[in-house]
C-alpha cells in the first residue's frame, strides 16, 4: 500500500504546482487590473484639472473683459448725463410756451407762426427732446455693450 500513495503525491504535486501558478496568474491579473485602473484614475484627474484650470483663466479673462466694458459704458453714461444737466440748464434762459394757441385766425401765405427749429423750441418740447434723446442714447450705449461682450465671448 505504501506504494500506492507514493503514486499519487507524483500526480498531486505537479498538480498542486499548476494550481498554484493559475492562482498567482489571476492574483497578479487583478492586481494589474487595479493598478491599471489607478493609472487611468490619474489621468484622468489631471487631464481634469487640466481642462478646469483652463475654463477658469478663459473665464477670468471673459470677466476682465466684461468688466472693461462695463467702465466704458459707464464712463459714457456719466459724460452723457453731464451732458444732459448742461442742457437742461441751458433751457432757463428759453422761453415758455405761449398759453393761447399760435395759429393765426386768418390763414395766409408764407410763415404761420407754428413751427420752429431746434434751437427756437420752448422750453417745455426742449426738455422734452433733450431727455428722448438721453433715453435713446443710454439704449444705444447698452446695445454697444451688449454687442462687445457676445464679440468677446464667442471669440470673433
Amino acid at each position: 500500500m505504501s506504494g500506492g500513495g507514493g503514486e499519487v503525491m507524483v500526480i498531486l504535486w505537479p498538480i498542486m504546482g499548476l494550481c498554484v501558478v493559475i492562482s498567482a496568474f489571476f492574483a497578479g491579473y487583478a492586481q494589474g487590473v487595479k493598478d491599471g485602473e489607478q493609472v487611468i484614475r490619474a489621468e484622468w484627474d489631471t487631464e481634469k484639472a487640466t481642462i478646469i484650470t483652463a475654463q477658469r483663466e478663459k473665464e477670468a479673462g471673459l470677466q476682465r473683459n466684461m468688466d472693461k466694458l462695463r467702465m466704458e459704458k459707464n464712463n459714457e453714461l456719466a459724460r452723457l448725463n453731464t451732458t444732459v444737466r448742461s442742457l437742461t440748464a441751458s433751457l432757463h434762459s428759453r422761453p415758455e410756451r405761449p398759453s393761447a394757441p399760435a395759429v393765426p385766425e386768418v390763414a395766409s401765405a408764407g410763415d404761420a407762426g407754428g413751427w420752429c427749429s431746434g434751437p427756437q423750441l420752448y422750453r417745455e418740447d426742449a426738455a422734452l427732446v433733450i431727455s428722448e434723446s438721453e433715453r435713446a442714447e443710454k439704449i444705444r450705449l447698452h446695445l454697444i455693450q451688449c454687442q462687445d461682450t457676445y464679440r468677446k465671448a464667442s471669440g470673433q
